[in-house]
């Protein structure tokens, strides 16, 4: 009668071998029971069910694990066999290993302008229209374009004209942004057989002409055309090449003070002199207006096409009806 009942209450899962830690549980004695036996049963009962919803949730934890590592070597597997498709994108000229790896943190290359085959007309529409869709023809004959990327704004405060130390110039992303565009330009013109005047005129801000010497460098290499417009007779055609010439007119005027130059006389010098000679000299090669570059600052090319151009884009212009579009050449 004063024998102790024991009952062990194990929380192991179902078909585990036995814990020798586990401890038995005192319920009491039959003679002076502490807990009544039908809240006993209860207990256990509850017991038992909290013990197999931890065995459910650990085998569940289980199987997850093994799905998810199965699928990530399905994945891996898929990936791996996937075949490279890089060598279908390439121009028919071009081989699989032809060109380089690219360098860290280097953009990838532009890939070669195609038409969309829509007409690029003079609009007021924010969209800048491709200049291979320009290339199939052309509304205007000047192309205005921001000089290339030279980081920060303005220029020094012991800025001097004759010095490019003292201004703010190329860094070597805006070099080769000025190659590039030299590159696509002969691109485009050559695969629409659209001519440009073999003079490109620039301000005489020291990163202006870095970008008109980058680009013509690269129209020459590529070997477009280079042809005559406005600058007298040339005896032999095929021999031109293009050249850069400085023009004051194009010149910075966003901080007078420094540079000297004034707003109104700079717009004044680009409308009366050199717009009014590139429209007497204005034709046709091919059927196709004769392109004429002229490479400037943002200030300047606001001011005659009312569009706002990042570094090294282009906006296209008509010397007679005055009207333009941006361009891209991406």
């Amino acid at each position: 009668m004063g024998d102790t009942t024991q009952v062990v209450v194990s929380t192991q899962p179902p078909g585990a071998e036995p814990s020798n830690t586990a401890k038995p549980l005192k319920l009491g004695t039959s003679r002076s029971p502490c807990i009544p036996y039908p809240a006993i049963t209860v207990i256990i009962l509850a017991l038992a069910v909290a013990a197999g919803i931890i065995t459910w949730v650990i085998l569940e934890n289980a199987k997850t694990g093994t799905t998810s590592s199965d699928e990530d070597a399905s994945l891996e597997s898929q990936t791996s066999s996937t075949p490279d498709i890089s060598s279908k994108v390439q121009p028919p000229s071009a081989t699989p290993d032809s060109q380089p790896p690219l360098a860290p943190h280097q953009p990838p290359p532009s890939p070669a302008p195609v038409s969309s085959g829509s007409a690029c007309t003079p609009t007021s529409q924010s969209e800048p229209c491709h200049l291979a869709d320009y290339a199939q023809n052309p509304f205007g004959d000047v192309l205005f374009m921001r000089h290339a990327l030279a980081p920060g704004g303005g220029d020094p405060s012991q800025f001097e004209l004759n010095d490019c130390s003292t201004q703010r110039n190329l860094d070597e992303v805006g070099r080769k942004q000025a190659s590039t565009v030299g590159a696509v330009l002969s691109e485009v013109f050559g695969t629409a057989d659209m001519a440009m005047n073999r003079v490109i005129y620039t301000s005489q801000w020291c990163r202006c002409v870095d970008t008109a010497s980058l680009i013509a460098d690269a129209l020459n290499s590529a070997g477009l055309e280079a042809t005559p417009l406005g600058d007298g007779p040339v005896a032999d055609e095929a021999d031109v090449e293009f050249g850069i010439k400085e023009e004051w007119g194009l010149n910075s005027f966003y901080q007078p003070e420094l540079g000297g130059f004034q707003r109104e006389e700079c717009v004044a010098r680009i409308e009366d002199a050199l717009i009014e000679s590139l429209r007497r000299g204005r034709r046709e090669r091919n059927g196709r207006l004769v392109q004429t570059l002229l490479v400037t600052h943002q200030v300047t090319v606001r001011a005659m096409t009312g569009t706002t151009v990042s570094s090294g884009r282009i906006v296209a212009y008509d010397t007679v009806s005055g009207k333009s579009r941006e361009l891209t050449l991406e």
